[in-house]
């Protein structure tokens, strides 16, 4: 298997390196996250869509309605992504990351977990 890179972001850098036996992390914003995580101990992939929070949104335009202070504002969840792996579980805020980037990603980690619980069995 040659080595494959996936470039999230490129500044700052985040990147997935996928080697032979295992994949690396290389994060700028959160070093904890940095590492090399062999494939045989990935054991999920989990992924938080960009979403509106509705209660901070509308306690935004209740307080400015009530206050005329400020205007509302829509509150929104960032996407992140959960990764379970058997040493600690990875989560990276993926701010500014393309979705079809990230979809390439979640696939490629899909299929690792994929091949691995068909080898285990």
């Amino acid at each position: 298997m040659e080595i494959e890179k996936i470039t999230l972001k490129k500044s700052p850098p985040l990147e997935f390196i996928f080697h032979k036996g295992s994949f690396e992390i290389i994060n700028e914003v959160d070093p904890e996250n940095d590492g090399i995580y062999k494939y045989n101990a990935l054991k999920s992939v989990e992924f938080d869509q960009e979403k509106t929070n509705w209660l901070l949104t509308i306690l935004s335009y209740l307080v400015e309605l009530f206050t005329g202070v400020g205007q509302g504002n829509t509150y929104k969840n960032q996407k992140r992504l959960t990764i379970g792996h058997a040493e600690k579980k990875v989560k990276l805020d993926l701010l500014d990351c393309e979705q079809k980037t990230i979809n390439e990603l979640i696939s490629k980690l899909e299929n690792i977990i994929k091949t691995n619980s068909q080898q285990g069995m």
